[in-house]
């Protein structure tokens, strides 16, 4: 604490600049395009990486949201080195039962079929999916049959039956609600949700793009701005504001240009610690480089080695 650095407001797109270039090991103009989208969206704003169709670097702000949760299984991933599952172009199944036995694919079969049919991706989304159903849906994948991946689902209680509602107004899906009686034959293709693009890991959701109309977004943030309002309990409020984050910030896409699939992957991840590290500088403050921050806790933690304070 004594010799960190504050990111002072009116050179913060500067400084971060310069904390950027270093761990891109000199890339000036990208250094430039990360300062700027981290100082749009600030240290809770969610930046992503991908890989460009053209040779250029481009950043792009979008719809989307990311859930503190990852998929059920690493098996939805086609091989072991992949960290991530890509869903282009998917569809959004929501819904609050648990999903657990292969007569329950069954019901919901001729909804899927158009899906199998056009190739088109599915992203499930339900209080729990487990046994059977997720046997089928990972033997499904694997076979190419109905390329798909199920994610553990976020929140508890009323709080996760809430946020399926901002999920379903964000993609635009119908919730096949299990408190409501709606049974998971009635599920049709058209109460599918949309999204340009989904990535699951083992950790996280990032949902970009999704199809749900503008005018049903902005009645749901009214609905939570009112909400926030009326609640009274610390917890309660944060868990409120975190959903309208979700629903009001969006998402900046760093495009990265393409090259060489090592080259491109490469990059990729340089370009990731330069975020990190620019978000870690704007929360917490920035140090001196070159070891002398090291240098200086060595001499506070024991004054009597020599050579260690500065």
């Amino acid at each position: 604490d004594k010799v960190k650095t504050e990111i002072p407001q009116e050179t913060r797109e500067e400084v971060l600049r310069h904390i950027a270039k270093i761990s891109l090991n000199g890339e000036d103009d990208m250094a430039g395009m990360i300062a700027e989208a981290i100082g749009n969206t600030g240290v809770h704003g969610l930046v992503t990486v991908q890989e460009n169709t053209t040779y250029a670097d481009e950043m792009e702000q979008v719809k989307g949201v990311e859930l503190n949760t990852g998929w059920t299984t690493p098996f939805f991933a086609k091989d072991r080195s992949e960290d991530k599952v890509i869903l282009e172009d998917c569809k959004i199944f929501i819904t609050s039962h648990k999903l657990q036995n292969s007569a329950q694919l069954g019901l919901i079969e001729n909804a899927l079929k158009p899906l199998i049919k056009s190739g088109t991706p599915l992203l499930v989304i339900a209080s729990s999916v487990e046994g059977s159903f997720l046997t089928n849906l990972i033997a499904n994948n694997k076979a190419g049959q109905l390329t798909n991946c199920a994610i553990r689902p976020p929140y508890w209680g009323t709080v996760r039956k809430e946020f399926f509602t901002d999920l379903a107004a964000m993609t635009g899906a119908t919730i096949i609600e299990a408190d409501n009686g709606d049974k998971l034959e009635a599920l049709r293709t058209e109460h599918l949700g949309t999204a340009k693009r989904v990535e699951v890991s083992a950790l996280k959701t990032i949902i970009i793009d999704g199809g749900g109309h503008p005018d049903v977004v902005k009645d749901r943030v009214l609905y939570l701005e009112n909400k926030a309002k009326e609640v009274k309990k610390e917890n309660d409020l944060d868990k409120v504001y975190e959903r309208l984050a979700k629903l009001k910030q969006g998402i900046t896409i760093i495009k990265v240009r393409r090259e060489s699939q090592i080259e491109t992957e490469e990059r990729k991840h340089r370009i990731e610690d330069a975020i990190n590290a620019c978000k870690a500088a704007l929360e917490e403050g920035y140090v001196p480089g070159g070891g002398a921050a090291l240098a200086q806790c060595v001499g506070e933690l024991n004054p009597a080695v020599p050579g260690h304070s500065i």
